[in-house]
């Protein structure tokens, strides 16, 4: 029940981000140069770099995401591959201990 909680709770904040970001984006349409690297972008509206932010934000994160859990994973399989080593092991004691 908590993380169904945890998840809608999630949602919530997901979409009032969004909702801000849309208003934020109308609001601010004058067209901006960014310089990277001593190199000009094209002329873009505030509110595109707005989102595009939000965009490389969230791609990012996702890959982070995805390294972690792929490492967890791989841990996880590790240990539960020596638990299951340890379980025959003692199963293997307890029917030499019971002749």
């Amino acid at each position: 029940m908590m993380a169904f909680i945890k998840k809608w709770i999630f949602r919530l904040i997901l979409l009032l981000v969004s909702l801000l970001a849309m208003l934020l984006a109308s609001e601010n349409n004058a067209e901006v140069v960014i310089t990277i690297l001593s190199y000009p972008t094209p002329p873009l509206p505030v509110s595109w770099w707005v989102i595009l932010a939000f965009v490389i934000g969230f791609a990012t994160a996702s890959l982070s995401n995805l390294v972690s859990n792929a490492r967890s994973r791989l841990k996880y399989r590790e240990i539960d591959k020596e638990v299951l080593v340890i379980k025959h092991e003692l199963d293997q004691v307890k029917a030499a201990r019971s002749k």
